[in-house]
């Protein structure tokens, strides 16, 4: 848990790739680091002083299970399940690259575009009374992204009531194709979105 803290202190973003699981305590550190805290350990060469690391950054996970398990970390992210890719799909680095770099431009300006696009709804974004969620600047902000993207009033806390882990049995299967686990926010955000949003920024680059 310890590394977890340390490389928030030293990144302004924590990726962790190829994951399988995650233990209860680095479920706990990574909820700590959504919405900010300390870590405190003894100091190096001393038996009394504490040394305390503090940091909130935001984090990315990746991996074919579904490791965040833990109810608490599960009203903190944004699962986005990517299909499968058939054989006959599959690009070699070369090739992925060299469309990753014709339309970097474009999907750049579709996310600052929407981006600013919610910041300016953001004042406007009231949710009523019983619907707030515990992560509240999420949920307003998600719903302002919604509703740029002309998904209607409260299409981000629909959506992330119905990802919300009910009984905890139901939480702890871990397959990647349970609709519990992995595919419940899908919905929940810009990932199901973006790829319209950088169509039309592409559209807007060609005129």
């Amino acid at each position: 848990m310890e590394d977890i803290h340390i490389a928030a202190a030293n990144a302004q973003v924590c990726s962790f790739e190829n994951l399988s699981s995650l233990s209860q305590d680095m479920q706990d550190a990574l909820c700590i680091l959504s919405t900010g805290g300390g870590y405190a350990t003894r100091q190096l060469y001393t038996n009394g002083e504490e040394h305390v690391i503090t940091s909130k950054r935001p984090v990315m996970l990746n991996g074919i299970n579904a490791v965040a398990t833990a109810p608490d970390l599960i009203e903190r992210v944004i699962t986005i399940e990517l299909p499968t890719i058939a054989a006959g799909k599959r690009q070699d680095e070369q090739t992925m690259e060299a469309a990753w770099l014709r339309d970097y431009p474009a999907i750049f300006t579709g996310l600052l575009t929407l981006f600013a696009e919610a910041l300016e709804m953001l004042p406007k974004v009231e949710i009523p009374e019983g619907m707030q969620k515990r992560m509240l600047d999420y949920q307003r902000l998600g719903e302002a992204v919604c509703r740029r993207q002309g998904r209607g009033v409260l299409a981000t806390t629909r959506q992330h009531a119905r990802r919300l882990p009910r009984p905890r049995a139901g939480v702890l299967r871990r397959s990647s194709r349970h609709p519990d686990t992995c595919g419940t926010a899908r919905g929940a955000g810009v990932g199901r979105h973006l790829p319209a949003a950088t169509e039309r920024a592409k559209q807007d680059a060609r005129d």
